[in-house]
């Protein structure tokens, strides 16, 4: 016993009596529990008794005491940071939102939920030099990824013994606790332990101090500071440790400081600890935070670098790590404090999604609150057609196979919404909300250009709706009869202006005396400019330019049938002859046109015009050649096209009866007007143009030929066909409409909305939509999602399928890593995913087993397992059941249902354990010492009275063959129920205990169904679905209510009863769960 004191006595009092023969005692002092500072003793109390117990005696309280220890020597005083740092825990985990119970709603992880605390408290109870291990922890959390800071745990270890040891060697005085500690085995299992807590306190101290990390963040990102300018790796570390917690300590205490290096600002976000900022840039500004464990004068002052959005900014530390992988030299990692190394929410998500979009938008995307309208408008459309709601048109009874049984309507809000609830979000916030909002939407458009899929597998700008033809193809303006000819003509004309048609290459034609009956042979039809057209004399003689050259104007011009008038707004050129007949409506021939409108005149100024002209595309335009457009209605007529055909199909030729259309110029002026009441007939020839020799062949481009249709002229050079012209005519694009235009068709009462809806139904095709619509649900799950994941390109995702349990969770490692993109193939039995501060179960697990999961619904509950990386739980194969047992016989009774309903399995309780397997998910650098996932082989087993019965496969037992619940809730309040004549139709078992429930056998044979009588209480009445159908009998989960009319239940669900003497058919159960 006196050597025994006289060690203890060396520890806490720092002699240096170091003989060798003490360091040979078999003495663990890491099992030494201290008092723990007054600060943190909330946070204790807020622990769950199971996270506790590991941090008082467990082997995270070990690791504590043996860092604090290896450490003490070097690790200054901060008495004011220490104490502040313990009341902050101690608030976060008095809020129940951060940090809740358990409770039986979690089922079988109830002792895992609650914010993980454990190593603070663990350092707590260690003394005050494991608490600075822990800031340590949270440091290298904040800005390394997991096996990137457990390395550099391993490396400093491993320097601070080679470090005492040398000063031992050579003489020089040491600490007998630090010599006792160089002697303990730190494995790197402990330090990975370590640093998982450390991470998970982290996001749930995020989580409670949002609006400050979001503020600090504001300036931090904007800003390039290194953490330390020492090059060598430990040095490095420890001098960037020190600074931050000695600064820190003054801050607190009131005393301002200028930084010039960002340790004290890692230091700052990774234990929340707010002092007010002076940011000195452009202009002086003042960050106020009021945190009341800071001193009113405690102040940072800090210089705002211009940013540079092609890097990455905020705090920056290199480090050399050796033990990051198995094999080969340091790798030198660079990190950043920016986007790169942060975490966010799922709604910040998608204002990544929504910058991504707009990253190949150009000009149309610089206005990002245009944008957000744009998409607002659309997600408007979409409600207004809901499946089963409406009749759908023609156009959409094509390929209605290729959604799986849905309605395609409603598939076009799947990938829409979550880009449709970015443009919300933004449009709603204000203030430091929408700034942070505009950083995630700069930051997609900038760093998550191809987060939804390659350049040419991405819709273009709009959609495609800029174009000017495409969103004219979804107004039936021009088949309503309120749409005169004369404003079908108007609305034409405007569309060729929109679309910068040339005037002398496209014509309207439109029935002549209007278009109220349908087309026939004998139909003659006028013709009018779509786009004005120079006047060859001038129109106003007396009116001259600054050169004296007459002013010119432009006019537009009608060709009709000599005996109808014309309006008096447009200067006609009168047909002598008979007006046009014909038989087909696309195609339209012009015997001895206008020399205007020939291709001979075409052709000539074709050529000129390539002489000079480059070959450069229109920034907005250049998208149209690969816009990917989907297979819907023809825009121009009543024929299906293809992308490649957007306004084209074979059609009419209408040629001229008899005679020449026009006559030759004579007088050189224009006419008149008639006056009214006479006809046009006896006004003189229009003598603006001289007529050609041929003929000129108009293709129809948009309209409705019945009522006015737009043509244009067609030839080798000029191809209307959408991908040849293109690929012939690359600087000849369709101009892009703005996004206020765009927005005001959207919003026109003749949008036709299942159209449009169609088309953007079609549009991601294979890319991104089905990820993406895995983000919409309100309930999806994910809290916190590293930015890291706009590297993965979501229309690679192995994720993107049909939805199951196996997809969410690849989904859910994916998001959560980063980098994880596994074949859910892999994952077919896991059950429940942990992950940092989240674990992710599978709803069946922790709810009635009457409850279908259909909707394959995953629950988050805030806690962890204790480990680091992702962890998936799958169940052993085959589950063990308990055999029967000889000296149980007496438990076996089996007797006849009276037709109470209560609970006899009171003394079941349920339990998550894990055995020692566990397989490394392969999804990352080869020879890297920590695996980012892997499957861990975890039980769920039952216990009655503490004796355990069996473990359980609830995800397999519950999609299996043999097990059924009853469709539909019975009627409680039925006749039966109010005579008293509900009662069972045929004798039934009561299964009172698992005994009996395992000895079916005994009692259950061919006319007798076993009943287990566990009402209410729904672990029970899970484990013992889950027992039966595991033993393959067939089992029916009865609904959990109150009461139960057999009468009612039993015809339709229990498939009627066998009587005595009668035995079950295969499709009636043997066991029911009641």
């Amino acid at each position: 016993m006196a050597s025994i004191g006289k060690i203890v006595t060396a520890l806490l009092s720092g002699s240096n009596d170091n003989s060798i023969s003490l360091l040979n005692l078999n003495l663990d002092f890491s099992l030494i529990k201290v008092e723990a500072p007054t600060e943190y003793t909330g946070l204790g109390s807020a622990l769950s008794r199971h996270r506790r117990s590991n941090a008082e005696e467990g082997s995270l309280h070990q690791t504590a005491r043996r860092l604090g220890a290896l450490f003490e020597e070097i690790i200054p005083q901060t008495p004011n940071l220490i104490k502040a740092y313990g009341q902050r825990v101690s608030e976060i985990s008095a809020n129940p939102k951060i940090n809740p119970h358990g409770s039986t709603q979690d089922g079988v992880f109830a002792s895992h939920v609650g914010a993980d605390g454990t190593s603070i408290w663990s350092a707590a109870t260690s003394g005050t030099h494991a608490i600075a291990m822990h800031l340590l922890a949270c440091m290298l959390a904040r800005l390394f990824e997991r096996n990137q800071a457990v390395a550099i745990f391993v490396h400093l270890v491993e320097e601070r013994k080679r470090e005492i040891h040398n000063k031992s060697n050579d003489g020089r005085a040491q600490s007998f606790a630090s010599q006792m500690a160089a002697q303990q085995n730190i494995r790197r299992s402990d330090l990975e332990s370590w640093d998982a807590s450390a991470r998970a306190w982290l996001l749930s101290a995020d989580e409670a101090k949002t609006i400050e990390q979001n503020q600090l963040r504001l300036i931090v990102d904007n800003i390039g500071l290194q953490v330390s300018s020492e090059v060598e790796f430990y040095a490095s570390v420890l001098d960037s440790w020190s600074q931050a917690m000695t600064t820190l300590d003054k801050i607190i205490s009131g005393e301002p400081h200028r930084v010039s290096q960002g340790n004290v600002l890692l230091g700052i976000s990774a234990w929340h600890i707010f002092p007010d900022l002076n940011v000195v840039g452009a202009a002086f500004k003042t960050v106020e935070f009021k945190d009341p464990l800071v001193a009113e004068s405690g102040m940072i002052t800090i210089g705002l670098h211009s940013s540079n959005p092609d890097h990455n900014f905020g705090v920056q530390w290199s480090l050399a790590l050796s033990h990051l992988r198995f094999y080969g030299d340091p790798v030198k990692v660079t990190k950043y404090s920016g986007f790169d190394g942060s975490r966010m929410t799922i709604d910040e998500l998608r204002l990544v999604a929504f910058g991504s979009v707009l990253a190949d938008w150009g000009s149309l995307g610089e206005s990002i609150y245009a944008a957000a309208e744009f998409f607002i408008q659309l997600g408007n459309l979409v409600p207004k057609h809901k499946p089963g709601t409406m009749h759908k048109p023609t156009w959409i009874q094509e390929d209605v196979t290729n959604f799986d049984g849905e309605d395609p309507l409603s598939l076009s809000g799947r990938w829409l919404r979550p880009l449709v609830a970015a443009a919300e979000y933004l449009i709603a916030s204000s203030g430091m909300v929408r700034e942070n909002a505009v950083m995630f939407i700069t930051y997609g458009r900038r760093r998550g250009r191809y987060f939804l899929g390659q350049r040419d597998e991405v819709p273009p700008p709009l959609f495609g709706l800029s174009n000017p033809l495409l969103l004219f193809s979804f107004s039936n303006e021009l088949y309503t009869d309120n749409c005169g000819q004369e404003r079908a003509i108007f609305l034409l004309r405007d569309l060729a202006t929109q679309c910068n048609l040339n005037a002398t290459e496209c014509i309207i034609r439109y029935p002549q005396g209007g278009s109220d009956t349908y087309y026939v042979e004998d139909q003659t039809f006028g013709i009018a400019t779509a786009r004005p057209l120079h006047s060859p004399q001038p129109v106003v003689p007396t009116k001259r330019g600054r050169n004296g050259e007459p002013i010119n104007r432009t006019t537009h011009r009608r060709w009709i049938k000599d005996d109808l008038y014309m309006t008096e707004e447009e200067c006609c050129k009168i047909g002598t002859e008979s007006s046009f007949s014909g038989i087909r409506k696309n195609v339209l021939q012009w015997v001895r046109p206008p020399r205007i409108f020939s291709q001979t005149e075409m052709m000539t100024k074709l050529r000129q015009k390539s002489q000079s002209r480059t070959r450069s595309k229109v920034e907005d335009s250049r998208h149209l050649h690969h816009m990917n457009l989907p297979m819907v209605h023809n825009l121009a007529a009543d024929t299906a096209y293809s992308s490649d055909e957007l306004v084209y199909s074979d059609g009419l030729e209408v040629k001229r009866t008899d005679g020449n259309f026009a006559n030759n110029c004579e007088n050189g002026r224009h006419p008149g007007f008639p006056e009214e009441g006479k006809s046009v007939s006896s006004i003189p020839p229009c003598e603006c143009y001289q007529e050609a020799s041929e003929l000129a062949t108009f293709h129809l481009f948009a309209g409705n030929p019945d009522k006015a249709a737009l043509y244009t002229l067609e030839d080798e050079h000029v191809i209307m066909s959408q991908e040849r012209f293109v690929k012939l005519n690359p600087t000849r694009l369709l101009p892009t409409l703005d996004i206020a235009t765009v927005l005001t068709r959207l919003r026109s009462p003749h949008l036709q909305v299942g159209k449009l809806l169609k088309y953007l139904t079609l549009l991601p095709r294979e890319g991104s939509a089905t990820p993406l619509y895995a983000l919409t649900k309100g309930d999806f799950p994910l809290i916190s999602i590293a930015m890291s994941v706009i590297n993965q390109p979501l229309h690679q995702a192995r994720w993107g399928g049909k939805p199951s349990y196996a997809s969410l969770f690849s989904c859910i490692a994916m998001l959560e890593s980063g980098v994880c993109n596994i074949d859910p193939g892999q994952l077919k039995s896991v059950m429940a995913v942990s992950s940092g501060n989240s674990i992710y179960v599978a709803a069946p697990l922790i709810q009635d087993p009457f409850h279908k999961d259909e909707d394959m619904e995953v629950k988050r509950i805030v806690g962890n397992l204790g480990r680091g990386g992702i962890s998936m739980l799958v169940p052993p194969i085959p589950p063990r059941i308990r055999p029967l047992s000889p000296q149980r016989w007496k438990m076996v009774r089996h007797e006849l249902f009276d037709g109470s309903l209560i609970d006899h399995f009171s003394d079941t309780s349920i339990h998550l354990s894990f055995t020692q397997y566990e397989v490394p998910l392969v999804n990352g650098e080869r020879g890297s010492e920590d695996a980012k996932a892997i499957l861990l082989e975890s039980f769920i087993s039952v216990h009655e009275g503490g004796e355990w019965v069996g473990d359980l496969d609830v995800i397999g037992a519950l999609s299996a063959v043999n097990l059924k619940r009853v469709p539909q809730p019975p009627n409680t309040d039925c006749s039966h129920l109010r005579t008293g004549t509900g009662k069972p139709m045929a004798p039934l078992v009561s299964i009172d205990n698992w005994e009996e429930l395992l000895d079916v056998s005994g009692g259950i044979n061919d006319d007798r169904i076993g009943i287990v009588r566990a009402h209410g209480n729904w672990h029970a009445r899970l484990a013992a679905a889950v027992v039966s159908a595991q033993s393959g009998l067939r089992t029916l989960v009865l609904p959990p209510e109150t009461e139960i009319c057999w009468q009612c239940t039993g015809r339709p669900h229990l498939y009627s009863l066998p009587k005595h003497g009668q035995t079950l058919s295969f499709e009636q159960p043997q066991i029911l769960i009641a």
